[in-house]
């Protein structure tokens, strides 16, 4: 907040990023249920099967997500805890519930207005979240890439 008063690219970088990430995580808790409803969700064992029936199941709810946003609603899943990890075999956990109930309950305190239940709904933010999820992306191949040259150097000494 202190850096959003001061003003400034990298304030309204990080104000972009915490709000990508408050819809991702809203995306993924109405995910979940319809995640774990279908087949080829429980049958993936590995991230990319696993983020293609992501993207499946949103097609199939009304919400067109790109690549990028897939990985990055396969990466918040994996946080909240709705996506078992143990190596590389993921599944989709049984025993995770949503705090959907609890949000609620935080919301009807606050007087604001109910949050949206359908995937469908969030359509309207999906460019601000392939957006960001593209900028992760590049920030990511850019570590890798640093990484690789560094021990491209140790190598040759």
């Amino acid at each position: 907040e202190l850096e959003l008063a001061a003003g400034g690219e990298a304030a309204e970088q990080a104000s972009r990023m915490t709000a990508a990430e408050e819809t991702l995580a809203r995306i993924c808790r109405c995910l979940f249920p319809l995640l774990k409803a279908d087949e080829e969700a429980a049958a993936a064992r590995r991230r990319s099967a696993m983020m293609q029936a992501i993207s499946k199941v949103c097609k199939a709810n009304g919400l067109e997500v790109s690549t990028p946003v897939a990985w990055e609603l396969l990466r918040v899943l994996e946080q909240i805890g709705a996506l078992q990890v143990q190596g590389r075999d993921i599944l989709v956990a049984e025993d995770f519930t949503p705090e959907e109930q609890e949000e609620q309950e935080d919301q009807a305190k606050k007087g604001e207005a109910h949050q949206s239940s359908k995937l469908s709904d969030f359509a309207a933010s999906l460019a601000e979240l392939h957006t960001v999820a593209k900028q992760r992306l590049e920030r990511r191949k850019k570590r890798q890439l640093s990484r690789e040259q560094s021990k491209a150097a140790k190598r040759q000494r």
